[in-house]
């Protein structure tokens, strides 16, 4: 698994660095009213785990509250999301997230901080102008904690991953992201699980570039059984600083039902701070401005 992980690496990185350096160019000599459409419809692609718009999202989940505990937990995330433009080699527009965790663990009865688990996904992307998008691929989940026992699930992971959104209703955004991992290897002592993650995602827009939104992802491991329902509700607002355009979150979210889960979050703050560069011709016909 590790080789097929470094070969994907080794396959789209020179596609990427390719194309990105072509889009730079074009957006680089856009018209200046190009430019302004585009950053108009950056809070759309910004909550939209569909849009082909190269980002780096930080984002922190502070535990205010977790079940059997009396003490906080919090996690850090580094996530980079990579669109790929169609080549030649490789047919179809691509969208590539990378996800890597800090984790520091409740205090039971000594905290824990170290890396958790990192996940991928690599979605093939069709348009429906009438509308909106849909993407299905590859996802996987690689063992990278440095303490399986507290932090990570100690479990090579891969499955099919799905995703579609609805933007045909002005100003208004309905999606869903679904990932299905089913383990293979990994510690023996660890019974192999099966997953289904489900994220529904629903934004209202308003001038100024803010937004609601709600994105809160359902767990349902069916082996051995543990269930996660959780909702939430946050705000957003896209700006630009000295000429970077930056998507600032915050969110609120409750665990509204749990089954055979041990020690979770039952609320949680979360706040992101993610960059975004509109730098790629999907993007500007994402704007409607070619």
């Amino acid at each position: 698994m590790k080789a097929l992980f470094f070969l994907f690496c080794l396959v789209n990185l020179p596609l990427m660095a390719t194309n990105l350096s072509d889009d730079r160019a074009y957006t680089k000599n856009a018209p200046p009213e190009y430019i302004e459409k585009l950053t108009e419809s950056l809070p759309e692609q910004a909550v939209d785990f569909t849009a082909p718009l190269l980002q780096l999202q930080l984002e922190d989940w502070y535990y205010n509250v977790v079940w059997g505990t009396d003490t906080t937990g919090n996690t850090f995330v580094v996530r980079p999301v990579i669109p790929i433009p169609e080549t030649a080699l490789i047919p179809f527009q691509q969208l590539v997230r990378l996800s890597a965790f800090v984790e520091t663990t409740p205090k039971l009865p000594t905290r824990v901080t170290g890396l958790g688990d990192t996940q991928l996904f690599d979605l093939l992307l069709f348009e429906f102008p009438n509308w909106g998008r849909i993407g299905f691929g590859p996802m996987a989940i690689f063992p990278t904690s440095t303490n399986h026992s507290r932090i990570g699930q100690g479990k090579w992971q891969a499955g099919p991953a799905f995703a579609a959104m609805f933007l045909s209703v002005p100003h208004w955004q309905f999606g869903l992201l679904a990932q299905n991992p089913w383990a293979f290897a990994g510690h023996d002592s660890i019974p192999n699980m099966v997953s289904l993650f489900l994220q529904p995602l629903i934004a209202v827009h308003f001038h100024h570039n803010w937004y609601l939104f709600s994105n809160a992802q359902m767990t349902f491991q069916w082996r051995p059984q543990v269930i996660e329902i959780p909702i939430n509700i946050g705000i957003g607002k896209v700006a630009t600083i000295k000429g970077q355009p930056i998507n600032a979150f915050l969110e609120t979210e409750w665990v509204v039902y749990k089954k055979h889960a041990n020690f979770t979050p039952h609320f949680t703050v979360k706040a992101g701070f993610n960059f975004l560069f509109p730098t790629g011709c999907v993007d500007l016909e994402k704007a409607g401005v070619r």
